[in-house]
């Protein structure tokens, strides 16, 4: 453990109370990477006997390795001074200790070169924080830029930060921290992922700012972030044919700033599409030339999320001569389901791969969810694959065609228990299902109103 003596005697003294800002250096041994940590005290502190005003920490605390290769932040002492540990895995976040049974919640932050997130942590059971002594980490991690997660507080007072992936999602449970009591699960921002009870879905309302009135709006497909919807329309100013959109959200069902992607849309038709969670790759279906007939499943890719996409290509091994579309990709992008009409049957398929470098094959027909005479459409699977939302017209449908669902105990056998889920359904079409990345909006296209519009439903933790 860093002790008192240890982590002051470089520097200062720190009282209850005292501001701290760390600079975080970065080596690089070989294949192997060490960050220190160096504490600068702003305030609220004595010098010691060495006049220096930093403190140097190149240790781990007793909260030892948690299972990413983190080491978790030493909780604070009576006096409300914080040890920091050392990150021994590259692009890892630091976890911070709060307040101690007596400690007051002293100021911390942690900054790095290129920290474009800040999460905000509360005082604890012990803690005893006050509004001006709140505990700030703030992590350096390439290409996330909206990150606002809270850490949530342990009962013991320690704090625990949420840790961002790669993508922006929130990991799915807290670190232990050094006090050796397990975190709490970190709290996520707009697009994060959640671990509460989902409590059910509410009445829809209709997505706002996304054209002209009129206008048949399809295939809604949220980014992982929460913030930029793509969606298929027949606009009248692009005649009848269909093309993807993108249509940033100001909050909740209100968007703006509508346009159209250019570089993938054709004089064919372009349409339903779904963006992968990193933002990176993009599935839709066309009718463009290249395909094997009718309606085929394509993509196309871009270096980085600020770039064109391009490249398009055909999923050859699973589109067929009938029609192929309405595509939904899992978070990592090893299954996609999709309607097609092969056979005569509009049915719903699926296929997987072992990695994003090889090609989707060997179709398959989606088990426990297609009926022997009803057409399945679109559908969309949560995240640990156990629950299908999905487009029927079989019997008990509300109208021409209704949004249902269906569950699993594993994800090697068949949907059963299917469901009408008639809270977001009406009289007449409700199709091309999509949910957000915390599965705690629902995304449809419904001619409820006369024509096509989008719709959000929403639920909230139980």
């Amino acid at each position: 453990m860093v002790t008192e003596e240890r982590a002051t005697r470089g520097g200062c003294i720190r009282e209850k109370g005292a501001e701290l800002r760390t600079s975080v250096h970065v080596r690089t041994y070989g294949d192997s990477t060490l960050r220190t940590v160096v504490l600068i005290c702003l305030s609220g502190c004595r010098v010691n006997e060495s006049g220096l005003g930093t403190s140097q920490i190149h240790e781990p605390t007793d909260g030892g390795a948690a299972k990413d290769g983190t080491f978790g932040a030493a909780q604070a002492g009576r006096d409300g001074e914080l040890d920091v540990g050392r990150i021994v895995t590259p692009d890892l976040p630091i976890n911070a200790g709060g307040g101690g049974e007596t400690g007051a919640g002293a100021t911390f932050r942690a900054e790095d070169s290129g920290s474009r997130s800040e999460n905000e942590g509360a005082a604890g059971r012990d803690g005893g924080a006050t509004p001006d002594e709140k505990m700030v980490l703030s992590t350096g991690i390439p290409d996330v830029n909206h990150i606002d997660a809270a850490g949530v507080a342990a009962s013991d007072g320690a704090i625990i930060a949420a840790v961002p992936t790669g993508t922006g999602r929130m990991a799915d449970a807290g670190y232990v921290d050094a006090g050796g009591t397990s975190g709490t699960v970190g709290q996520t921002g707009t697009g994060g992922t959640t671990s509460c009870a989902l409590d059910q879905f509410q009445a829809p309302e209709r997505l706002t700012g996304l054209g002209p009135s009129g206008s048949n709006l399809y295939g809604p497909s949220l980014s992982a972030d929460g913030k930029l919807l793509y969606f298929a329309a027949r606009y009248s100013s692009n005649g009848s044919g269909e093309d993807i959109y993108t249509a940033r959200r100001t909050e909740g069902s209100s968007f703006s700033s509508v346009e159209s992607l250019d570089s993938v849309n054709t004089a064919y038709d372009d349409g339903t599409p779904s963006i992968s969670a990193d933002g990176l790759t993009l599935y839709f279906y066309s009718k463009r030339p290249g395909g094997k007939g009718g309606r085929d499943l394509w993509m196309t890719s871009r270096p980085t999320l600020q770039g064109s996409f391009g490249g398009e290509k055909p999923l050859a091994a699973i589109n067929s001569s009938d029609d192929d579309h309405v595509p939904w990709v899992s978070a990592d992008e090893l299954t996609i389901l999709w309607g097609s009409e092969r056979g005569g049957s509009p049915d719903l398929y699926i296929s997987t791969r072992s990695s994003k470098s090889e090609d989707f094959a060997n179709p398959a027909v989606l088990g426990g969810v297609n009926g022997s005479s009803s057409r399945e459409d679109r559908a969309a699977l949560s995240r640990d694959g156990l629950t299908i939302y999905f487009i029927s017209n079989r019997a008990g449908t509300l109208g021409d065609l209704d949004i249902w669902t269906a569950t699993r105990s594993r994800s090697d056998v068949a949907f059963s228990g299917i469901t009408n889920l008639k809270v977001v359904n009406t009289a007449n079409s409700d199709i091309d299902v999509a949910l957000s990345a915390d599965e705690t909006e629902l995304f449809f296209s419904s001619n409820r109103a006369g024509q096509y519009d989008l719709y959000r439903s929403v639920r909230k933790c139980k």
